[in-house]
């Protein structure tokens, strides 16, 4: 239902002039911290970090905290959680403004950058599948694994650029190929291997001993 979304919303902002149509739209140069607009990269970087940190700190509080623990009542039975008398539709509200939120701001921060926007970047399949896919092979339901995931698949990227070069719909297919992986080998995610790989010498220590 996602995908089919933001399918329709591309092929809308391709046909009004509103979006800039199928040309998008150049954002004026004003450089200034009001802006998000820096001389050098630096401020860039900085803002980006803040952003991370601040989203970091946001799942740390979901996962400790009386709304977290709503989320997943939620997820798991919706009939149940009512029951107990939590409000779903509160719940899932709270959920799509804390994810709107933070979309917002990297779509902020992505157009104050590169100044420029058309309707594939904002709805493209590519960018769509790629948001479903990193806390899939980061794994999901984890603090870390998000980050994992987006460094993993902007790892595959990046060398499948350098080796293949820009071959049209490349990307997708190595997408579908390593979500198929995943699935099958690691259903955890990186995060999954990597606290399996942690456990290893703890076992092997007690087990030794």
């Amino acid at each position: 239902m996602t995908l089919a979304f933001a399918e329709v919303l591309r092929i809308l902002s391709n046909s009004v002039d509103f979006t800039g149509a199928g040309v998008g739209i150049l954002i004026p140069l004003d450089q200034g911290a009001a802006n998000l607009q820096f001389v050098s990269k630096q401020g860039f970087f900085w803002i980006i970090w803040l952003m991370t940190l601040a989203a970091f700190a946001v799942v740390w509080w979901i996962g400790n905290s009386r709304f977290g623990a709503q989320l997943m009542a939620v997820r798991d039975n919706e009939d149940a959680a009512r029951a107990l008398g939590v409000s779903a539709f509160r719940v899932k509200m709270g959920a799509i403004m804390l994810s709107g939120l933070f979309s917002g701001l990297a779509g902020v921060f992505y157009a104050q950058y590169f100044l420029y926007l058309d309707p594939y970047i904002a709805y493209g399949p590519a960018i769509s599948v790629e948001s479903l896919l990193v806390p899939i092979i980061g794994g999901m339901g984890t603090l870390f694994g998000p980050l994992l995931g987006a460094v993993g698949l902007h790892l595959i990227s990046e060398l499948t650029r350098e080796l293949l070069g820009d071959l049209p719909g490349i990307s997708l297919v190595l997408y579908g190929i390593v979500l198929v992986v995943m699935v099958l080998f690691m259903p955890r995610g990186l995060a999954g291997l990597v606290n399996r790989l942690r456990r290893k010498p703890a076992a092997t220590g007690a087990h030794n001993a």
